[in-house]
């Protein structure tokens, strides 16, 4: 079935280049056929009131200085049950990665600020 995933991340920037390179790939062999990725950076992790910085603070005892809450979206395909979606696809993330999703059935068109990051070739 078609389905999207969509990702809230805390990554470094740094780590972004590495973990793109390897999503398609990694979330193909944990059942997800990757068609497209977007991303948006949504804010500096140095901001308040977010779910991802405060179990980082949880789990280090200290800000994650220098990270950036990402949103990445997948659209792909899968015959892997809707709620085991998301959890495939974030197989390409480093081990200690803190993020949030759902996926949902069809495929989720980019809006304003989301740019396509990688598409699966014809």
């Amino acid at each position: 079935m078609d389905i999207s995933v969509d990702l809230s991340v805390l990554l470094y920037p740094s780590q972004w280049g590495a973990v793109l390179d390897e999503l398609p790939a990694k979330a193909e062999g944990a059942g997800v056929d990757v068609d497209n990725i977007a991303v948006e950076q949504l804010y500096s992790a140095c901001e308040k009131e977010n779910v991802l910085v405060d179990d980082y603070w949880l789990r280090h005892g200290q800000a994650p200085t220098g990270a950036e809450v990402y949103r990445i979206i997948v659209n792909g395909a899968s015959t892997l049950p809707l709620n085991k979606c998301a959890a495939a696809v974030a197989e390409a993330f480093p081990a200690d990665t803190i993020w949030y999703g759902t996926a949902e059935i069809g495929h989720t068109e980019f809006g304003l600020g989301t740019t396509l990051a990688w598409t699966k070739s014809p």
